[in-house]
C-alpha cells in the first residue's frame, strides 16, 4: 500500500509504503526515464546489491518493474540524513560516521558495485546511531566500462575529477565522494563550497581540495590526511576502495583509545579530577552532600562558582560517583556532555543517536522521553560541563532547542 512521498530527484521518486503481507513499513523508489536497455542493466545491478546484507547499507527487499517502470523496495530507515544534520559536527563524531560509511562502502565494493552518488542526503543515521548508505538508483557494476555520456552520473559537489571529465565511475570515485561527505561534516560545507556547476567542474579538475586543517585547525591531523587522500585529484593516489579506506579509519580510531597510565601520581595539583580519582578526592564532602541532597527533589541543579574553584572536579569526582554508587538509592548511570558550538549534537552523540538532532530541534519536549529511553530501568544523571558555553559558543538553533527541552524537564 503506497503512502506519502519521501523525496524526489533526477533519478526518481521515493514513497513510504506498507508491506501488507509482512506488516512492515517499507520504502519504494520508482526509477525515472530509462530506456529498455538501461532498465535491464538497472535490474541486474540492483539485484547484485540486493544480495548484500550489511548493517551500514540499506536492505533491498525486491527489484521489479511496474508498467515498464523499474522500482526498488527497501527497508524504511527511520532517522535523519546527514543533509538534515547541523554542521559542522565535532571531528570525533565525523570519524565515527566515516567508519560506518567506509564499512558499508567496502561491502558494496565487494559485490562489484559502485554507488556513484555518495552525498549527505544518501546517508541516514538511524535511531540506533548507525550510519546507513541508501539510494542505489545510480549504482552500476564495476565491470561496466561502456561509453560514458556527456552528463556525469552523481551530484556535483561530491563527484570526482575523472567523473566530471566523462570517465566511468569506479571504486576510487566512490572513495572521493565519501571523502567529500566527511569533509563537509567537519568543515560545514563541501570541499569547494557552494558554487555554480560550471565553475565547480573547473575547480575540481584543476585545483586541489582545500586543506581541512586550514579550515578547522583542531581536527585530528591523521583524519585530515585520510580525507585529503580521499579527495586527491589523482585517483591512483586515493584509497583503492572502501575496504582500504575502512582499514585506515579503523587504525586511526584504535590509535586514539586511551592507554593505561602507569604510575600516575595521586596528587592532582591544579589538574581537574575525574571519576577515576574518587579515591583521592578529599575535603569537599559537605559540598557533595549538598548537591546530592538537592538532586533528591530538584530535576535540575546548577553548580556555580568562580573560574578555577573546582566545579567540574566536584561533579566528576564527587557528585557523579556518589550517585552511581547508590547515594540516591537504586541503580544509576551518568551521561557527561560538553556543549561546545553544537550542544544538541553533543547530547545526541552522548546518547549514541545523531538522528535525535533534527527530532529535538522540531520537538524539544521529546528530550524527556529520549532520556528515559536511554536510562532504561535505571536512573540517569546528566552532567553538562561548561554550561556557560550554551551562551558563549552555542549555535542559536541548537541552544534554543536544548533550552526548551531542559525547561520541560525542569517543569517535571
Amino acid at each position: 500500500m503506497l503512502g506519502r512521498e519521501l523525496g524526489r530527484g533526477a533519478a526518481g521518486r521515493v514513497y513510504v509504503a506498507e508491506d501488507t503481507v509482512l506488516a512492515r513499513p517499507i520504502a519504494i523508489k520508482f526509477i525515472a526515464n530509462l530506456d529498455a536497455g538501461a532498465r535491464q542493466q538497472f535490474l541486474v545491478e540492483a539485484r547484485a546489491v540486493a544480495k548484500l546484507q550489511h548493517p551500514n547499507v540499506v536492505s533491498i527487499y525486491r527489484v521489479a518493474t511496474l508498467q515498464d517502470r523499474p522500482y526498488i523496495v527497501t527497508e524504511l530507515v527511520r532517522g535523519a540524513s546527514l543533509a538534515e544534520l547541523a554542521k559542522p559536527v565535532p571531528w570525533e563524531a565525523a570519524l565515527d560516521i566515516a567508519i560506518g560509511l567506509a564499512r558499508g562502502l567496502a561491502a558494496v565494493h565487494r559485490v562489484n558495485v559502485v554507488h556513484c552518488d555518495l552525498k549527505p542526503s544518501n546517508v541516514v543515521i538511524d535511531h540506533e546511531g548507525m550510519a546507513k548508505i541508501i539510494d542505489f538508483g545510480l549504482a552500476r557494476p564495476i565491470t561496466d566500462r561502456g561509453t560514458a555520456g556527456d552528463t556525469p552520473a552523481g551530484t556535483p559537489d561530491y563527484m570526482a575529477p575523472e567523473v566530471w571529465q566523462g570517465e566511468p565511475p569506479s571504486r576510487r570515485s566512490d572513495v572521493y565522494g565519501l571523502g567529500a561527505v566527511v569533509f563537509e561534516l567537519i568543515a560545514g560545507a563541501p570541499p569547494f563550497g557552494k558554487i555554480a556547476a560550471a565553475d565547480l567542474r573547473t575547480r575540481v579538475i584543476s585545483d586541489d581540495a582545500p586543506a581541512l586543517r586550514e579550515l578547522v585547525p583542531q581536527v585530528d591531523p591523521e583524519l585530515a590526511a585520510v580525507v585529503a587522500r580521499c579527495l586527491s585529484r589523482d585517483r591512483e593516489a586515493r584509497f583503492a576502495d572502501g575496504g582500504e579506506l575502512r582499514q585506515a579509519l579503523e587504525r586511526l580510531h584504535a590509535s586514539r583509545r586511551p592507554s593505561a597510565q602507569i604510575g600516575e601520581s595521586p596528587y592532582r595539583g591544579l589538574l581537574p579530577f575525574e571519576a577515576s580519582h574518587r579515591g583521592v578526592f578529599f575535603g569537599r564532602r559537605s559540598e557533595v552532600d549538598a548537591v546530592v541532597e538537592r538532586l533528591r527533589s530538584d530535576p535540575i541543579v546548577l553548580v556555580t562558582g568562580d573560574s578555577g574553584v573546582g566545579k567540574s572536579s566536584l561533579c566528576r569526582a564527587g557528585v557523579i560517583p556518589a550517585v552511581v554508587e547508590g547515594e540516591l538509592g537504586g541503580a544509576w548511570h551518568a551521561l557527561t556532555i560538553i556543549p561546545g558550538h553544537l550542544p544538541l549534537t553533543s547530547l545526541a552523540m552522548a546518547l549514541g543517536d545523531l538522528a535525535l538532532v533534527p527530532l529535538l530541534r522540531e520537538t524539544p519536549a521529546l528530550l524527556a522521553r529520549e532520556l528515559r529511553r536511554h536510562a532504561g530501568d535505571r536512573g540517569l544523571i546528566v552532567f553538562i560541563d561548561q554550561f556557560e558555553e550554551l551562551i558563549t559558543l552555542g549555535d542559536p538553533g541548537e541552544v534554543a532547542a536544548l533550552d526548551a527541552g531542559l525547561a520541560t524537564l525542569a517543569e517535571g
